[in-house]
C-alpha cells in the first residue's frame, strides 16, 4: 500500500515537474520559448481544453535537464512523463489546469512534503509556482496568436 501512495504522488509530481522545468526556461535558456516548443505545437493541435493545457505541461518537460524531487527521491523527465500521463488518464476529472496543479504538484501524497524541481543551475523552486508560471505563459502565447490573427 505504501509502494502504492508514493507510485501516486511521483505521478502528481511528475506533472508538476514537467510543468516547472519549462516555466524556467527563459530565465535559463534551456527549452525553446513556449511558442518555439514542440509541447506549445502538439497543443495547438488538440481541442482547446483544460485537459490540453494539462498535456502540454506534462510535454514541456521533454528533453530538458531539470529533476523533481518528490519524497527525498529525485525522478528525470523520462521517469516522470510517463507516470504523469497515467495518472492524468486516471485522476482527471475535467478540472481547470490551475485546479490540477493546485490539488495534484503541490505536496506529495504519502508524506505531505512539498514538490521541488531542481533546476539545471542547481537551484529549487516549487513545483506549483513553475507551473502556474508556465499556464500563463501558455495564455499569453495563446493571447498574441489571436492578436496576429485579426
Amino acid at each position: 500500500m505504501q509502494e502504492y501512495r508514493r507510485t501516486i504522488g511521483l505521478i502528481s509530481w511528475m506533472t508538476a515537474m514537467f510543468v516547472g522545468i519549462n516555466i524556467a526556461a527563459a530565465a535559463l535558456d534551456f527549452p525553446p520559448p513556449v511558442r518555439g516548443s514542440e509541447a506549445y505545437q502538439g497543443y495547438k493541435m488538440r481541442n482547446p481544453s483544460e485537459l490540453s493545457k494539462i498535456i502540454y505541461l506534462i510535454d514541456r518537460c521533454k528533453g530538458t535537464k531539470i529533476q523533481i524531487l518528490y519524497d527525498g527521491t529525485y525522478y528525470s523527465p523520462e521517469i516522470a512523463i510517463p507516470i504523469a500521463r497515467w495518472f492524468l488518464s486516471v485522476y482527471y476529472r475535467n478540472q481547470t489546469a490551475e485546479q490540477w496543479v493546485k490539488q495534484y504538484c503541490t505536496s506529495t501524497a504519502l508524506y505531505g512534503n512539498p514538490i521541488r524541481v531542481k533546476l539545471p543551475d542547481g537551484t529549487f523552486r516549487p513545483s506549483r509556482d513553475l507551473l502556474l508560471k508556465e499556464l500563463a505563459s501558455l495564455k499569453h502565447a495563446e493571447d498574441e496568436d489571436e492578436q496576429r490573427s485579426v
